[in-house]
């Protein structure tokens, strides 16, 4: 059953937003493979990765923020749009419908 959820993140762009989100800097598709890991530890093939950055390109999750001269061609990099804090404050408040429900359980969870 598909998740209509605004901010709903597959496993596999959740671990590439992890990644982007540990980075000191924007990084290129083939930086973000070499980061996730062999193709036996990732949730996703080497070929995924462009299906998975137009996914979360189009979520607005992440941006192209430049180009790096990679090899006899330019490669482009991301960065994410919005920090984990926020990624995460957004979906509370999606999941829990107003930022009043959202305040309660957030004070819940405090005490």
């Amino acid at each position: 059953m598909k998740d209509n959820r605004v901010f709903y993140l597959t496993k596999s762009e959740d671990q590439v937003m992890n990644i982007l989100w540990n980075a000191k800097e924007p990084m290129t598709q083939l930086q973000i493979l070499q980061q996730a890991g062999s193709p036996d530890t990732r949730c996703f093939k080497d070929r995924s990765i462009f299906a998975i950055l137009n996914g979360l390109l189009s979520k607005e999750l992440v941006q192209e923020v430049g180009f790096v001269h990679s090899g006899k061609t330019f490669s482009r990099t991301f960065a994410p749009t919005k920090s984990r804090a926020e990624w995460y404050a957004n979906e509370l408040f999606h999941e829990n419908g107003s930022i009043d429900n959202t305040k309660k359980m957030v004070l819940e969870g405090l005490s």
